[in-house]
């Protein structure tokens, strides 16, 4: 309907994708309330995996959350089928075989990633990024200060 209905509370909220909260006290789960789904300061939560981006690496819900690449998470997204994730200042991607690093054609490492028709990238000097199958395009936007990127379709 048109009216708000508090579902729970979440100390340090700092992603929503679907019904997943990423925050200082781990990764929520919204629903008729708001449950704790575990994890220690998650920093960024992809609904469709679901994974989740922590100080200790990227992790996928599966019978609990498994280890999925070790190291300093700041970013995670997946759409299902492709799948990203920033660790360590380096951008990795899902393969058939795990997780392996991708280049990107800019020193800055990338603030937040997104899929679309492409997988879109953004850093925090303001250069975005776009790989459609061949190799990655950047473009600086001019606008220093960048925290995140949203896909319309």
């Amino acid at each position: 309907g048109d009216d708000w209905v508090t579902v729970g509370t979440a100390d340090g909220v700092r992603a929503i994708d679907g019904p997943l909260l990423a925050a200082r006290g781990g990764v929520y789960r919204a629903g008729d309330g708001l449950a704790h789904a575990g994890l220690d300061d998650a920093r960024d939560v992809a609904a469709a995996g679901p994974l989740a981006a922590t100080a200790a690496g990227v992790y996928a819900l599966g019978n609990g959350w498994l280890d999925e690449l070790a190291g300093d998470a700041s970013v995670v997204a997946t759409d299902g089928e492709r799948a990203h994730a920033v660790v360590d200042g380096t951008l990795h991607a899902r393969t058939g075989d795990g997780w392996a690093a991708r280049e990107v054609p800019v020193a800055a490492p990338p603030v937040d990633v997104a899929h679309g028709e492409a997988t879109y990238a953004v850093t925090a000097d303001g250069t975005v990024l776009v790989e459609a199958g061949d190799g990655w395009r950047s473009r600086s936007l001019g606008v220093p200060g960048v925290a995140a990127l949203t896909v319309v379709a």
